[in-house]
């Protein structure tokens, strides 16, 4: 009982010494601890309402560009440009007028064919079967 007595008193000691530890320290200021929260939120909203921005932007030049490009390349892709490829010019097709269309039949065409011509007709239509 003697310990117990001893270990009693220790553990007296030892929380008057706590409680005397608490008194010392001094309640935090909750004013000034919401305020300084507020701003470091307010200040990572606006890096990030300036980061949206950033790409909001890198966007709209992107698109600007493209459309840009791809205008420069269908102007220059007019069959009537000076400027375009002779290449692409040739390879459009010639579209005739009505005017302009021949004023014999097929069928007339065909019997006037001469022999050689008639062969080679026979060829391509056979070859694209």
């Amino acid at each position: 009982m003697f310990e117990n007595r001893k270990s009693e008193e220790f553990l007296n000691r030892i929380r008057a010494e706590m409680a005397a530890m608490d008194d010392d320290i001094p309640e935090p200021d909750w004013t000034e601890f919401r305020a300084s929260v507020r701003d470091k939120l307010l200040s990572h909203s606006m890096q990030r309402t300036s980061e949206v921005r950033r790409w909001k932007l890198a966007w709209a030049l992107s698109l600007m560009a493209f459309v840009g490009v791809s205008t420069g390349v269908i102007w220059n892709l007019k069959p009537g440009n000076k400027g375009s490829d002779p290449v692409l010019q040739n390879s459009v097709p010639q579209i005739l007028e009505v005017s302009e269309w021949p004023q014999t039949g097929l069928f007339d065409d065909l019997v006037q064919l001469g022999d050689n011509e008639e062969a080679q007709l026979r060829q391509m239509l056979e070859a694209e079967q």
